[in-house]
């Protein structure tokens, strides 16, 4: 029996060399559900701000902190149906500063620059495969 093999675009991923995830980067499905992540994230990074400065405090601030950790990890999770974030960071907070910005914003954006470079490296392809097959027509054409 003869074999196809489909290429589906789905790539796995090392994340720091912790835990391995697989997904299609050019995804349009997986793409809206990271960004509705992010939004959602970033608005729970505003309370999160706005929060810590409200609490009275340490043990309120740490509490709360503590919660709305447990809940953002939560959001990361249903992103692959996977815990990446325990693999990655074990139990800091992902609102951590890491090089600027709180640890789940470093993996969304690393995520999202995957899938930006996914997209303008399929499009050349596509490009190229089709050029393959309409270059004799478009050379009648543009003589």
């Amino acid at each position: 029996m003869k074999e196809l093999n489909i290429d589906t675009g789905l790539v796995t991923y090392n994340l720091n060399d912790a835990v391995q995830v697989t997904f299609n980067p050019t995804d349009s499905k997986f793409g809206e559900r990271l960004f509705n992540i992010f939004e959602e994230l970033d608005k729970k990074q505003n309370e999160y701000i706005e929060n810590v400065n409200s609490k009275k405090n340490s043990k309120e601030l740490f509490e709360y902190s503590r919660e709305l950790d447990e809940e953002m990890r939560g959001y990361l999770f249903t992103l692959f149906d996977m815990d990446i974030v325990t693999p990655l960071i074990g139990d800091i907070n992902v609102f951590a500063l890491a090089g600027g910005l709180p640890i789940w914003a470093n993996i969304l954006t690393a995520l999202v620059d995957e899938m930006d470079a996914a997209v303008t490296a399929n499009n050349e392809l596509s490009k190229k495969r089709v050029d393959k097959y309409t270059k004799k027509y478009t050379k009648k054409y543009t003589k």
